[in-house]
């Protein structure tokens, strides 16, 4: 449908050459012609619940009168053209709805680019919207004689089509398995919103920060064999966290490729969910009883904390490295399974040889334990600290009713202590004096 509407019109201005022999007149050469203005769209073909451009293609058809046009261009050029966009009935919101794009020839169509938005619920189907174009030309000009100057507005009616081709969503559903300095399981929900069914579904997940991957690259592709309109399934990815992520949320990017109906291949694109990870898995240790002690074997009680955020399994701690001086003295020590927040006290024997110092040190400790899912866990970001004490001797000496008249011979009660924190089994003890001649020794 047409709508042509003239605006308005400047009275033609004619001169009549005199002869200088013969009074008579003398027609003037004459052009005249109509643009005519028609508009299309080349990809009338929209998706719901999109924001896409709607290109409006204008082509001048026009026409001349007058056997002899000498100044085609000039009459059948419109001038100063505005295009107007208007979404009549169609369900769809027009973002640009008036552009202004110069002359239009003949042999130069425009094409106008119009921003529309598409609500996720359209309705698919095929509509009419209507395109105004009002410009100005020249209807016909006398050669040296005038010109009429006229402006018109004409509407022309484009049919677009949203389509009903399969469209998707996607939903985060679980990525509670998900922790910073960790990897674990990541679910996501597909659903098709389009009004076909889907065959070959591939959904592409894009991590758009380097702080999270899918097995050291940035995406990773899940499958679905099946889709009908309406449907939803489950896809699970395993991700990972890197340590030095921050607690936010990170958005993923999906494409989503498949085949229709009709065996034609398709992409729908800028698809996106987010991930929020938990904070890394930490634990707190402290000595609560016993020292550890240079050139000797010792069991110190450990309080461990577990910081949370989650509930650790199966709980063990050790070393994390090789120290020359100090070793423990078995693999590993249970803690159990621990709650967040919830401390258990365990006992760690540690040896210390004889070249240890006595220094208050850091050691480097790490935790193992496994998350709800049964995957092992490592955290080596943790510390114990502990004051080494100096080396003792290993037993206490002393003697009572130790005093000995010269020339004269006693019997000597000397009580030996053991001074260690275990048991000693066949002890000999031995008594000499400073002096160089020995005195009679025995054995206990």
């Amino acid at each position: 449908m047409r709508t042509l509407t003239v605006l308005s019109m400047v009275v033609l201005l004619s001169t009549a050459g005199v002869a200088t022999t013969t009074i008579g007149t003398q027609a003037q050469p004459t052009t005249g012609g109509d643009p005519d203005l028609e508009a299309y769209a080349p990809e009338p073909t929209l998706t719901p619940g999109s924001a896409e451009t709607l290109t409006i293609q204008i082509a001048n058809d026009a026409t001349t009168r007058y056997d002899t046009p000498p100044e085609r261009e000039r009459v059948t050029t419109a001038r100063n053209v505005v295009v107007e966009l208007d979404s009549n009935s169609a369900p769809l919101t027009v973002e640009t709805a008036e552009h202004s794009v110069g002359s239009i020839s003949e042999n130069e169509p425009r094409s106008v680019p119009f921003a529309v938005d598409v609500p996720e619920d359209a309705q698919p189907g095929t509509y009419e919207v209507d395109v105004e174009m009002t410009y100005s030309y020249t209807s016909f000009r006398r050669s040296g004689g005038g010109e009429n100057e006229r402006t018109y507005t004409v509407t022309d009616t484009v049919e677009i089509e949203i389509d009903d081709a399969p469209q998707f969503r996607l939903t985060t559903v679980d990525d509670s398995g998900l922790q910073i300095g960790e990897s674990g399981p990541l679910t996501v929900q597909i659903e098709n919103i389009g009004g076909e069914p889907a065959r070959n579904v591939a959904l592409s997940l894009n991590s758009q920060s380097s702080m999270v991957g899918f097995d050291g690259q940035q995406s990773d592709v899940g499958r679905v064999d099946t889709l009908a309109p309406g449907e939803a399934t489950t896809i699970t990815y395993e991700a990972a966290v890197k340590s030095d992520a921050s607690v936010r949320q990170y958005e993923l990017g999906g494409t989503v490729q498949y085949t229709d109906p009709d065996g034609i291949d398709g992409r729908d694109t800028d698809l996106s969910t987010g991930i929020k990870p938990a904070a890394e898995q930490g634990f707190n240790l402290n000595i609560v009883d016993g020292t550890v002690r240079v050139d000797e074997e010792t069991t110190v009680q450990v309080r461990v904390t577990n910081e949370g955020p989650r509930t650790a399994n199966d709980v063990a701690l050790d070393f994390a490295r090789e120290y020359p001086t100090l070793r423990l003295l078995v693999g590993s020590v249970s803690a159990g399974t621990l709650e967040h927040g919830e401390s258990a006290t365990v006992r760690l024997p540690i040896a210390a040889t004889r070249d240890a110092e006595a220094v208050e040190k850091s050691l480097d400790m790490r935790v193992q334990y496994r998350t709800d899912a049964d995957e092992q866990r490592y955290d080596t970001d943790v510390s114990l600290v502990t004051d080494i004490a100096p080396r003792r001797d290993d037993f206490q000496v002393a003697a009572s009713n130790a005093t000995v008249g010269v020339d004269s011979s006693r019997l000597i009660q000397v009580d030996v202590t053991n001074n260690r924190n275990q048991t000693l089994t066949n002890i000999e003890a031995s008594l000499s004096t400073s002096q160089s001649r020995l005195v009679e020794t025995s054995a206990c």
